[in-house]
């Protein structure tokens, strides 16, 4: 199964950390990123915990702890935290971010229902965003799936009962009997081998589920980063850094044309971490500040899946 993961975890991760919180004055949740970014998982759970422990209503630290109880397969609590993230926000963005990963979980877990219901919550507070799309749409394809599995399953189970009431008549002649018997077996194995191809995908065939990954990959081979943001970024106007993931692991960061906000970035063989200032960099990767590059006006740094990094213009650079 490939679900698309909600970019607003990697941006509270990677980005929004960097700013202080009237709501976080110990900076639980700035020590919780950064021990992300440094892979100290359980330290980093230890402060998000805190946080929320300080403050009930701090959503960042519970959608942070959300995402990192979904990477470690603990979707029961993941969506607690999801729960927890929606409810106590009054911003969209965060609502619509927690709903998502809220179906996602759901889709973990296999409850198709719960996921198309949550996804449809986080389209009521963002209907334009493409991946929230893409999951209802699959999750809407496996709950037909296991609908239509149930329904068989119980055609199956109506048929079971004929048959044993048909083998007790049936019992009074031996010779009948036999024969009925030899008829079930020879059936049996068919039977076996048609639910068998449906045992992947909530009720799909492995044809199915092979043909729909098939279309999905290529899909995503096909995707150019560069020409999506050059066609959308026309219209754009003011001060801006957006980032932005892909549901298949390609992501970028995109600065204003007139260079009004700041944007810088480092990597190595580990990690690729962007920021507003250098020194935010410097304090968390113990890095020198030659080491950290500046992201040109009008430009994105475009992030392929496989760690692979390139700076494309996308809008020509203007005066301040």
């Amino acid at each position: 199964m490939k679900i698309k993961i909600k970019i607003l975890h990697i941006t509270f991760l990677f980005f929004t950390f960097m700013s202080f919180s009237q709501s976080d004055p110990n900076n639980l949740v700035f020590k919780g990123n950064a021990d992300i970014l440094n892979k100290n998982f359980n330290d980093a759970e230890v402060e998000y915990r805190k946080a929320i422990s300080t403050n009930k209503n701090q959503n960042k630290a519970s959608h942070n702890l959300g995402n990192l109880l979904f990477e470690n397969q603990n979707y029961d609590e993941a969506i607690q935290e999801y729960f927890k993230t929606q409810k106590n926000s009054e911003i969209d963005l965060e609502k619509h971010s927690a709903f998502h990963n809220l179906g996602n979980s759901y889709m973990k877990k296999k409850d198709y229902a719960q996921a198309v219901e949550a996804y449809k919550n986080a389209l009521r507070n963002n209907s334009a965003d493409d991946e929230t799309r893409y999951n209802y749409a699959l999750a809407k394809k496996f709950l037909e799936g296991d609908k239509r599995q149930n329904s068989e399953n119980s055609e199956d189970s109506e048929e079971e009962k004929q048959d044993q009431s048909e083998d007790q008549n049936e019992n009074q002649d031996e010779n009948q009997n036999s024969d009925q018997n030899s008829e079930s077996e020879k059936e049996k194995p068919k039977d076996q081998d048609d639910k068998k191809e449906q045992e992947q995908g909530g009720g799909l065939s492995k044809q199915q589920m092979d043909n729909l990954l098939e279309a999905v990959n290529n899909i995503e081979k096909d995707l150019d980063i560069e020409k999506i943001l050059k066609k959308s970024s026309r219209k754009w106007d003011g001060g801006y850094v957006i980032a932005g993931m892909i549901g298949h692991g390609d992501s970028f960061v995109i600065r204003d044309p007139h260079g009004i906000r700041p944007a810088y970035y480092f990597e190595n063989d580990e990690v690729i971490a962007v920021a507003s200032e250098r020194p935010a960099i410097q304090t968390v990767f113990d890095v020198n500040y030659s080491q950290i590059n500046e992201i040109p006006r009008g430009n994105a740094l475009i992030i392929k899946k496989s760690g692979t990094t390139s700076l494309k213009e996308i809008l020509k650079p203007k005066a301040k």
